[in-house]
């Protein structure tokens, strides 16, 4: 009989008994919120519809927004984003450009993607900010005139509407208010001179093709930066500030 057979199987019944050693959890990275918000900005990029879109800042990086996402872009992650100002550009999942904005400090911009469409609005990232006060912000108002650019002179918000679908599209706002922009037409719809008179900012938009399908929902006016939202036939609607060189 072989008198080492009953060591070895003592040794594995001890050995299988013996708690397993695991390694301990790697830590998630938290990044640690700053005391001065207003030197940094922050991009939400939330996707309700069923397709996936790719988010790009200053062209050196890259996140995919899957369907049914939430992704929360912050400056001062330990291993995050270039250095502000971003230059965001959106792209569908054929690699089309949907929209393309810029954001700096302290903007907090939140990108809605949809089954209608794109839409992008911008707000201070903390309470006492102000964009056109901030260092940031006026350094950024000297290349672009019309950032952050308050339009009371001028009659109060705009919102230019392009039509370049192939049918005329009806304008809602708030429920309340509508007008319609015809095919290969644009339209600006101003707060203080617009006949009718547009309800109270902000406007809730609601844009819909000669079929009543909706192609653009989206919040406008919450922000004093003039809009403007180009339709086509083959691509997500596209939202940027309005330049009112354009036209008042």
């Amino acid at each position: 009989m072989n008198r080492a057979l009953p060591a070895l199987l003592l040794g594995l019944a001890a050995a299988c008994a013996a708690p397993l050693q695991t390694s301990p959890p790697i830590p998630v990275p938290i990044p640690t919120i700053p005391a001065d918000l207003c030197a940094h900005a922050q991009l939400h990029v939330v996707n309700t519809s069923t397709q996936a879109d790719s988010v790009n800042l200053n062209g050196t990086w890259a996140i995919v927004s899957e369907p049914s996402s939430d992704h929360l872009i912050v400056d001062y992650e330990a291993e995050g984003p270039p250095p502000l100002p971003w230059t965001v550009e959106l792209h569908d999942q054929q690699g089309r450009p949907v929209m393309r904005f810029t954001v700096d400090a302290p903007d907090s911009a939140l990108v809605s993607i949809t089954e209608n469409g794109v839409a992008q609005t911008a707000t201070n990232i903390a309470d006492g900010c102000s964009p056109s006060t901030s260092p940031s912000a006026l350094a950024r108002s000297s290349a672009d005139p019309y950032a952050g650019l308050p339009s009371n002179a001028c009659g109060g918000f705009h919102l230019k509407v392009v039509n370049d679908t192939s049918s005329n599209v009806t304008v809602a706002i708030n429920e309340a208010w509508n007008t319609t922009v015809d095919a290969g037409a644009s339209q600006v719809i101003n707060q203080g001179f617009s006949q009718p008179q547009p309800p109270v900012l902000p406007w809730h938009v609601v844009i819909a093709n000669a079929d009543r399908q909706s192609i653009f929902t989206g919040t406008v006016g919450d922000t004093p930066v003039d809009q403007k939202l180009t339709l086509s036939d083959d691509a997500a609607p596209v939202q940027v500030p309005y330049d009112l060189t354009e036209g008042c």
